[in-house]
């Protein structure tokens, strides 16, 4: 294949995925469906599975840039941060990262869809969530002069506050307080 064509390709794939992306926002994952994405795309249902031969591993590959995207960034984080970096401005910064992604329906209908019966989503959110705890503990490894135990537990607490608040955004509640919240948790 020239260097053209792969690029091109490279291009029809990640189109496929950002369609089906939006169409899982809209929808969900089960009412987003195979003719969606093609008609969307402007592509035949053979070039499809010629980039992903199931929805299911279409839709394994959407959960995999989603929870990278996360990830990346708060690696990206964690590497830039100075021990003196103010810990409640860092886990405010967390929050709104997570909170205010503006893929957070897409976080929501891909972990519904995990937890009722998609099993190699389930598998890749509970790798995911591993690193993320870890992530997390890092960072305030890193900025508190707690314990690591502690640090972990608080890692936790965060990271159910952080899935929390993403529901609420998604219900529409209203504005998240992300810098009162954060010095509420951080509080000695």
């Amino acid at each position: 294949m020239t260097r053209a064509g792969k690029q091109t390709g490279n291009q029809n794939r990640q189109k496929i995925l950002d369609v089906t992306s939006q169409l899982i926002t809209q929808k969900g994952v089960s009412n987003t469906s195979v003719s969606d994405i093609v008609e969307m795309v402007g592509i035949s249902r053979g070039t499809l599975h010629y980039y992903f031969p199931s929805k299911s591993q279409l839709i394994s590959e959407v959960t995999t840039q989603q929870v990278n995207h996360l990830t990346t960034s708060w690696l990206e984080k964690i590497a830039s941060i100075e021990t003196n970096d103010n810990p409640q401005m860092l886990l405010k910064e967390i929050i709104e990262d997570f909170v205010n992604e503006g893929t957070n329906t897409l976080n929501l209908y891909l972990l519904y869809d995990a937890v009722t019966g998609n099993e190699e989503l389930l598998g890749r959110f509970k790798d995911k969530y591993k690193q993320w705890l870890q992530v997390i503990q890092e960072i305030l490894d890193k900025v508190l002069s707690d314990s690591e135990e502690d640090n972990a537990v608080l890692a936790h607490i965060i990271l159910a506050v952080i899935d929390g608040l993403t529901l609420q955004g998604q219900l529409g509640i209203g504005d998240i307080p992300a810098e009162q919240i954060a010095q509420r948790l951080l509080k000695k």
